[in-house]
């Protein structure tokens, strides 16, 4: 059966399929890279770095001061949020693709200098001073960070990750790592998207939100 469409509605539908083949898109190509076009800067601002102002250490997890790995001075790093007056999140995608895990970290705000020249950011502006608060595609631009995750009821105990993870908050906030090895406590609480479940990690003795195929 088929439904009769006005000659203005069949007019608009055909110049709107024109449009996207001029412009070398198919109609199901076309929200892929519509969707593109609008996240990449939104993106890009999330993530802003900066030049470190002298040699310094990245600890893998807060506390861990004996490990982690050294950065030299004007080392671009990512800044996420600081963690306190001292310390903040950053990551190093450098390390990322040369080396591998981990590549979030822990350092001393004052190792970080100003930004470096971005898309959409300029150079020259030193790190926020706010305490976990991070950069977010919210409407006002930021968010708090969950620092220490509330507890849940413990389903499984002493599972094994099973490939190396990063340990998360509810809003997607690296709050530290868990190497592959480790072992960890597991809830029946799923995170908003359900990729992610809530887990107690002992060796940091901290609450959070880890991939499930980290544990398959």
């Amino acid at each position: 059966m088929f439904v009769k469409i006005s000659a203005r509605l069949r007019t608009a539908v055909l110049a709107g399929l024109s449009a996207l083949l001029a412009a070398g898109l198919t109609a199901s190509a076309a929200p892929t890279a519509l969707a593109g076009a609008t996240t990449e800067p939104e993106r890009e601002k999330l993530m802003i770095f900066y030049d470190t102002k002298a040699p310094c250490t990245v600890m893998t997890n807060y506390g861990q001061s004996a490990i982690g790995w050294q950065v030299s001075a004007g080392t671009h790093l990512v800044w996420r949020y600081n963690i306190d007056a001292t310390w903040a999140m950053v990551s190093q995608p450098s390390r990322k693709d040369s080396v591998g895990f981990p590549w979030w970290g822990v350092t001393r705000r004052d190792c970080l200098g100003n930004s470096i020249k971005q898309k959409d950011y300029p150079a020259g502006v030193p790190v926020p001073s706010s305490i976990r608060m991070g950069r977010s595609q919210q409407a006002d631009g930021w968010r708090p960070v969950q620092w220490d995750v509330p507890s849940s009821p413990v389903v499984k105990r002493g599972v094994k990750v099973t490939r190396n993870a990063t340990l998360r908050d509810p809003a997607h906030f690296v709050i530290g790592n868990v190497p592959a090895t480790w072992q960890v406590d597991v809830t029946a609480t799923p995170s908003p998207d359900a990729w992610w479940i809530k887990v107690y990690v002992p060796a940091l003795n901290r609450w959070g939100y880890i991939e499930r195929v980290a544990l398959s």
